[in-house]
């Protein structure tokens, strides 16, 4: 059973050539929402032994005023509006009052920007056909924040079974055993020096990139978007796997199965339109 690790981890100050640097969503010419990412070439993948990720630039963590940013803190005051699950669910620790004033502080700091946002997020979002998809702010004192997404390696100790339990419907419940090795946590550690020593190149300067802090902030992560693979995964024999390259379960002319369970590695994109 695998999935896909992501997290926010590491900064970059960019350059005084900021402007150059693509930050948002970009629209292609059917009107469909694209953004930039950052990824290593396959040949330094292959050099360098390293799982599939990319990186993309994100924002401070909301809940903490110190960002400033009164769009930031009116995320995090009305979470539910603005945030994804996901993210939401990471929101739920508990703020102090001071912290909840300095929120409020940067909301009133900056009404007219503030107003301006919620305009766009309404256009954009809330009535338009094709939505955006999420916030993306800019550079805030030139500093960007940096959120990875990356393969898990297949790994058999890593699965669902089911339980004698059931659920409402009279189906046996799932036990999920999600497991994290130390070859996914040590690959991504190797992308963000490698990531870091480009950027340095380039004339950015980096923070947060040490292998063990990585480590430690990619292992507290978790599971990212929901993004459910394996269990069914393909194969050329029934000894290696459940369906065949049609999809079909092998044994089984009339049973095919559609979905992120049938691939048999993870690489780092969304396996479904999720």
């Amino acid at each position: 059973y695998m999935a896909h690790l992501g997290g926010t981890v590491g900064a970059l100050k960019l350059p005084k050539a900021q402007q150059a640097v693509a930050f948002g969503y970009e629209r292609d010419a059917a009107g469909i929402y694209c953004r930039r990412r950052l990824a290593l070439t396959e040949q330094a993948q292959r050099e360098h032994s390293l799982l599939n990720q990319i990186f993309r630039t994100h924002l401070p963590n909301p809940a903490d005023p110190s960002h400033n940013d009164p769009i930031l803190s009116a995320m995090y005051l009305v979470k539910k509006t603005f945030l994804p699950k996901h993210l939401r669910r990471r929101q739920q620790h508990s703020v102090t009052l001071d912290q909840k004033l300095a929120h409020v502080q940067n909301v009133v700091s900056s009404p007219l920007r503030l107003g301006r946002f919620g305009v766009g997020w309404m256009a954009n979002r809330t009535f338009a056909r094709r939505k955006l998809p999420s916030i993306v702010l800019g550079p805030c004192a030139n500093v960007v924040n940096l959120e990875f997404h990356s393969e898990q390696e297949p790994n058999p100790a890593s699965r669902l079974t089911l339980v004698t339990e059931r659920d409402r419907l009279g189906i046996p419940k799932l036990r999920v055993d999600w497991k994290i090795t130390n070859n996914d946590l040590q690959s991504i550690a190797r992308a963000y020096r490698l990531l870091g020593w480009k950027l340095e190149t380039l004339g950015a300067t980096i923070s947060g990139f040490e292998a063990e802090h990585v480590i430690e902030m990619a292992s507290k992560s978790g599971a990212m978007d929901g993004h459910h693979l394996g269990t069914t995964r393909m194969s050329a024999s029934p000894a290696d796997g459940v369906v065949d390259a049609e999809c079909r379960v092998h044994g089984l002319m009339n049973l095919h199965i559609a979905g992120g369970s049938v691939l048999a590695t993870s690489s780092q994109a969304n396996p479904t339109l999720t």
